[in-house]
């Protein structure tokens, strides 16, 4: 059996970070003529602008622009290596197979009318959970039948079977 690599996409990662910010300052400079009297749809535009300026800034200050997550399926060494990288540093964790007791499909957000990404959870022995994709900006979060598909290849490559989320 070869490998499994799957690469987050650093690049659209800082772009959300960045775009984020900018969309916050134009908000907030377009908004910023609020009168005081109450609440109103200015005042709200101006506090939406300042929640996106913010998470722009928290992104770049904690380093998650540029950030990027690199999961190697080993079949050789029979694990899991998870690099996790940023201005920061890198920091890797390895996850032998026979720590690995199942793992399931992860769902996150509203599927009517919402948009849902998707999550491979592992679920180790000792019933803690570690989520492979979350945090990062992967191709395929949004889409189910790729993410069943990757789950799947990583249940045949550890041998486990599918198990029910917590």
């Amino acid at each position: 059996m070869e490998s499994l690599k799957f690469e987050s996409d650093a690049v659209g990662q800082s772009v959300s970070v960045y775009l984020s910010a900018m969309l916050g300052l134009a908000l907030a400079y377009a908004c910023r003529g609020f009168d005081r009297s109450g609440f109103s749809t200015t005042l709200a535009g101006f506090l939406l602008g300042l929640l996106f300026l913010g998470l722009g800034i928290a992104g770049v200050v904690t380093g998650a622009a540029g950030a990027r997550r690199v999961i190697v399926v080993d079949p050789v060494q029979k694990n899991i290596r998870i690099q996790d990288s940023s201005r920061f540093g890198t920091k890797t964790r390895r996850v032998a197979f026979r720590q690995i007791q199942g793992a399931y499909l992860h769902e996150l957000g509203d599927n009517e009318g919402g948009c849902a990404s998707y999550d491979v959870v592992l679920r180790l022995r000792g019933g803690a959970t570690l989520p492979l994709f979350g945090g990062a900006l992967f191709d395929g979060r949004w889409n189910k039948g790729l993410m069943e598909n990757r789950m799947r290849q990583l249940q045949r490559y550890v041998g486990t079977v599918e198990t029910a989320p917590p």
